[in-house]
């Protein structure tokens, strides 16, 4: 998608897009766990809205110092 809107996603393009980021970090249940809490956004009790955090193995997290500069 462009960022002004030029060429704006529809849903399933989003949801590719996060599949494809996600790969090899997140578990593809993990991601339908998401998907289906954020498809319910507006109807979600407290406790699900804490859910919306998706969860990845330890072993893929890698120290959180970064090298780069900037906000990204």
């Amino acid at each position: 998608a462009h960022i002004l809107g030029a060429r704006p996603f529809a849903r399933p393009q989003y949801m590719d897009k996060l599949r494809t980021l996600s790969e090899g970090l997140a578990s593809p249940g993990e991601i339908d766990r998401f998907q289906t809490l954020a498809e319910r956004l507006v109807t979600l009790s407290p406790a699900e809205v804490q859910q919306l955090n998706i969860s990845v193995a330890d072993d893929v997290i890698e120290d959180g110092i970064c090298d780069r500069t900037g906000i990204l």
